[in-house]
């Protein structure tokens, strides 16, 4: 049989490529099976979807060059085959048999950030040993030598961003069977295409304090030292509970945040992302999560001394964090009802509330009911205790 040696494309175009198609005589014929003449029959097939296996050449035995015209070498590769037949017409005219499918090398290009990652195939029935990569010389537009590789694969980097470069490859491979041509250079098609960035950023590195006097958390973040400098855009993400879905609630340039709600609350969970000048947005930041122990619960105090001297003049609940449907009721020891309030910032100076006169020395009473945000959702609690109202 004969073997494919050579499917190279000598032009570039969608309406007049070319490829030179090559093959080797057979080395040993069987006179007596098959006494000739020979005919060799050449069939193309295209890589586009629903194409076949055309008859585009016929030749005589010694005839091994074939040079396919007007092809669309710009979109497409392209498979050969060779038929072998005994043509001596009518009765001793039958195919021998075909040669192994042998394709184009067909080069794509993956463009990222200041850099164009080539691809191509090396499935053809020779073994090639190395690949050499040409781009193009935008001065002389000649096809220079940039590097090699010995798998079908090569990154060529620190490109700029959104401009043009164009390449090709040349296989250089051998068959091991003794006698055939050594070595066997093809080429690729040509390929431009133009890097960008389409890397993400870094997942900056998030850290949470949280101040329990304003009642809100600080945010600070750091965009790791091993990535690439860049200006950046961090969107802050914030989930109620543990079990909420995480919502974008502000952007900026910095690398810190306040975050505060109303009514104020401590409680959520909070992760960062950086967004580069062309919209590539990193991974989540690690989750940083603040319950409501952070600041301590609602407490009660068991004593007001309204006197004026600035200590304990109002009777208060402490540590008010992440507080809703807050109501408290205060009452002496006969039941009567001497203060009320809804405000979780209540502040009673002992006077009764319906007459603003001074209650009594002595032991009252309290209710209070709300519910507080945690981690796992709201915790509805009832606190009764006592106060004792002193005066000098």
């Amino acid at each position: 049989m004969p073997i494919i040696t050579n499917v190279s494309v000598n032009s570039t175009d969608t309406e007049t490529g070319s490829i030179y198609v090559a093959w080797s005589k057979p080395t040993e014929i069987d006179y007596t099976q098959t006494p000739g003449p020979f005919e060799y029959q050449v069939y193309r097939k295209s890589s586009e979807l629903g194409t076949d296996f055309i008859k585009v050449y016929t030749s005589t035995i010694d005839d091994t060059l074939y040079t396919d015209n007007n092809l669309n070498t710009k979109d497409f590769k392209y498979f050969y085959r060779i038929d072998f037949y005994n043509n001596d017409p009518p009765d001793n005219y039958f195919k021998i048999g075909s040669t192994v499918i042998a394709p184009s090398i067909y080069l794509k290009l993956e463009p990222s950030d200041k850099k164009l990652t080539l691809h191509w195939n090396d499935n053809q029935p020779w073994i090639n040993s190395k690949f050499v990569v040409y781009r193009q010389n935008p001065i002389t537009n000649s096809f220079d030598s940039i590097g090699y590789s010995t798998v079908p694969q090569y990154a060529d980097s620190g490109l700029i961003n959104g401009k043009e470069y164009c390449y090709l490859i040349k296989s250089v491979g051998y068959y091991s069977a003794p006698g055939m041509v050594d070595p066997i250079i093809n080429f690729s098609q040509e390929k431009c295409g133009k890097p960008v960035d389409n890397v993400a950023p870094c997942a900056p590195i998030l850290t949470v304090t949280t101040n329990c006097v304003l009642l809100n958390n600080n945010l600070a973040w750091i965009y790791p030292d091993t990535c690439a400098e860049e200006e950046l855009i961090y969107y802050i993400y914030y989930a109620q509970n543990e079990s909420s879905d995480y919502v974008l609630i502000d952007s900026t340039v910095n690398n810190d945040f306040v975050f505060e709600t109303n009514p104020p609350s401590i409680v959520g969970c909070f992760t960062v992302t950086a967004l580069d000048s062309l919209r590539n947005q990193s991974l989540y930041s690690n989750v940083e999560c603040v319950d409501i122990d952070e600041c301590g619960r609602v407490w009660f105090p068991n004593v007001i001394t309204p006197n004026s001297d600035g200590y304990n003049d109002y009777y208060h609940a402490d540590s008010i964090n992440s507080v809703q449907n807050f109501k408290i009721t205060i009452f002496n020891r006969w039941g009567t009802i001497v203060y009320e309030s809804e405000d979780p910032y209540f502040q009673w100076d002992g006077k009764d509330q319906d007459n603003s006169m001074d209650c009594s020395t002595g032991t009252y009473f309290f209710v209070a009911t709300f519910a507080e945000n945690t981690l796992t959702g709201l915790i509805n609690r009832e606190v009764k205790g006592s106060i004792t109202l002193l005066k000098d």
